[in-house]
C-alpha cells in the first residue's frame, strides 16, 4: 500500500505541474502545435480534475490502512484477553498466566467503577481457569501414583521367571541377585514416578495475586485462600510418598517378613493420605467455581474427562459440605493407622536392639585371634571395664595350650588401665625372646611392649603355639 500511495502522489504532482504549464502557455499566447488554441483551457482543467482524482484515491487508501491497523490492534488486545483465562464461546480455558497478566487485572487507586468490575471478571476467570488446571494436574497425578504402586502382580511374575534362571545357573548367588534385581526395580519405579509427577506440576505461584485482586475489589476470597492450602497439602503428601518409596529401595535385603510388612503398609498409608489430600483439594476447587459463579456448561467439558477424581461436574453447597465431612474422617482413619504404625515400629526398633548380638561378646568357640581383637576393641571403643574382663577370658580359655596365656592377660589389663597416662593406643607385646638372639642383647624381655618397631624386612614366625603379636 505504501508504493500504490507514492506512485499517486507522483500522478497527482505531474497532474498539477502540466496544468500550471496549460494555464501559463494559454495566458502568453503560446500556442503548442499540435494542440489547438481552444483546447488548452479544457486540458488545463482536465489535468487539475486527474490530480484531484489522484489525491481522493491516495485519502482513501490511506484511511482504510489506518481502519486496517486499528482493527488489528484490537483482535490483539482481545486475542490477549482469551489467552490469560476468560470464557471463549461459554467455556473456562485453559490460562497462561504471566507477571504482565497479573498486572493487567491489578486494582489500583483510582480506577473507574467499570474498570475495576472489569479487571474483577477477568480475575474471577483466571482463578477459575487455575483452579480447573490444577484439578486436572491432580487427577493425572493420582493415575501416576496407581500406575506405580499396583506393578505388584507383573513383577510377581517376572520375578519368579528370574528365580528360575538363577537357580539353574548360580544357585549361590540367587538371594544377592534377587534383592540387586528388586532394589533396581524399586529405583526406577521411583525415579518414573517422579519423573511423570514433574510432568503435571501443579500451579500456585498465581494464587496470592488473584488472591489480592479479589481482596482489593471486595470479594471473598476465603474459599480460594483454601483451595490453595489444600493444594499445598497434596504437594507435601507427594514429597512424603516418595520419601517413603525411596526409604524402602535403601532398606537391607536381610530384613525379616516382618518389616517388610510394616515397610509395605507404610507406603501404602503414604498413597492413602494423598489420595486423600487430592480429593480434599478437588471439593476446595469445585467450591471455589462455585462462589466464583462458574456455570456448569462452562466446565463440564473439562471435568468429565476426569479419570479418578469424584464428583466429575459442579454440585451444590450441601454436596460439598457432605463430601467434606466425608474427607475428615477419612484422614481422621488415616492419621490413626499412621500412629499405629509409629508404634508399631518403635516395638519392632526396640526389639531389634534387644536382640542384637553384640560384636564384641566372647564366645566359648572364639579362636584366640578372635578373644584378643574383641577385648582390644572394647579398649579403642573407649570400654576399659569391658576390656579388662576380656583380657582375662584370654587367660581362662587358653592357659591350658597356651604357657604364656597368663602373663599375656597380666600385662594387657596393666597396659590397658595406664593408656592415658602412657598416651599410647596399642604395641607388640615380646612373648619369647630367643637367649642368643640380637633381642636379648638388646635386653629384650617376655612381656615387654614395643611402641614400633624400625626395620628394613620384618619375618614374624611362628614355631610354637599361636599366641598373639599385638596387645
Amino acid at each position: 500500500m505504501n508504493v500504490l500511495s507514492l506512485l499517486l502522489k507522483i500522478l497527482g504532482a505531474g497532474a498539477v505541474l502540466l496544468a500550471i504549464v496549460t494555464f501559463v502557455l494559454n495566458v502568453r499566447g503560446i500556442r503548442l502545435k499540435s494542440i489547438p488554441q481552444q483546447y488548452m483551457m479544457p486540458l488545463g482543467l482536465s489535468l487539475v480534475l486527474l490530480a484531484i482524482c489522484f489525491g481522493a484515491v491516495d485519502f482513501l487508501t490511506s484511511q482504510r490502512d489506518s481502519t486496517t491497523l486499528l482493527r488489528d490492534r484490537d483482535r490483539m488486545k482481545q486475542n490477549d484477553v482469551n489467552i490469560v483465562g476468560p470464557s471463549v464461546g461459554g467455556s473456562v480455558v485453559g490460562s497462561i498466566i504471566t507477571g504482565q497478566s497479573i498486572r493487567d487485572v491489578t486494582i489500583y487507586q483510582g480506577d473507574p467503577p467499570e474498570v475495576r468490575q472489569r479487571k474483577l471478571e477477568r480475575a474471577k476467570q483466571m482463578i477459575a481457569a487455575e483452579v480447573i488446571g490444577n484439578i486436572e494436574a491432580i487427577d493425572a497425578r493420582i493415575g501416576y501414583v496407581k500406575v506405580v504402586t499396583t506393578l505388584d502382580e507383573f513383577n510377581d511374575i517376572f520375578d519368579e521367571e528370574l528365580a528360575k534362571m538363577r537357580r539353574k545357573i548360580a544357585p549361590a548367588a540367587e538371594d544377592v541377585a534377587a534383592s540387586a534385581y528388586r532394589r533396581l526395580i524399586a529405583e526406577q519405579r521411583v525415579g518414573s514416578l517422579r519423573h511423570a509427577l514433574n510432568s503435571s506440576p501443579l500451579r500456585a505461584e498465581f494464587g496470592e495475586p488473584l488472591v489480592a485482586v479479589l481482596a482489593e475489589a471486595g470479594s471473598d476470597s476465603d474459599a480460594i485462600r483454601m483451595f490453595y492450602d489444600q493444594l499445598a497439602e497434596v504437594t507435601r503428601a507427594t514429597e512424603s510418598l516418595l520419601s517413603e518409596l525411596s526409604d524402602l529401595t535403601k532398606e537391607e535385603s536381610h530384613r525379616d517378613s516382618i518389616w517388610k510388612d510394616h515397610d509395605v503398609r507404610s507406603v501404602q498409608l503414604a498413597a492413602d493420605t494423598l489420595q486423600n489430600r487430592s480429593e480434599a483439594a478437588h471439593v476446595a476447587g469445585l467450591y471455589v467455581l462455585n462462589t466464583l459463579a462458574i456455570s456448569q456448561s462452562q466446565v463440564s467439558h473439562r471435568l468429565v474427562s476426569l479419570n479418578y477424581l469424584c464428583p466429575q461436574r459442579l454440585v451444590d453447597e450441601a454436596t460439598i459440605k457432605k463430601l467434606m465431612s466425608k474427607n475428615i474422617r477419612q484422614l481422621d482413619d488415616l492419621l490413626v493407622r499412621r500412629k499405629n504404625l509409629l508404634r508399631e515400629r518403635q516395638d519392632l526398633i526396640r526389639k531389634e536392639i534387644d536382640t542384637h548380638e553384640d560384636p564384641t561378646e566372647i564366645k566359648p568357640g572364639d579362636t584366640w585371634n578372635e578373644v584378643v581383637g574383641k577385648a582390644i576393641s572394647l579398649r579403642q571403643l573407649g570400654r576399659t571395664t569391658e576390656a579388662l574382663p576380656a583380657f582375662d577370658k584370654y587367660r581362662q580359655i587358653f592357659s591350658s595350650t597356651d604357657p604364656t596365656a597368663e602373663q599375656y592377660a597380666n600385662t594387657a589389663q596393666a597396659f590397658t588401665q595406664q593408656l592415658k597416662s602412657l598416651g599410647r593406643t596399642g604395641g607388640i607385646y615380646i612373648y619369647q625372646v630367643r637367649e642368643e638372639g640380637t633381642g636379648a642383647e638388646a635386653g629384650l624381655q617376655v612381656g615387654d611392649i614395643m611402641r614400633h618397631l624400625r626395620c628394613t624386612g620384618f619375618l614374624y614366625s611362628q614355631t610354637g603355639p599361636m599366641r598373639p603379636p599385638a596387645i
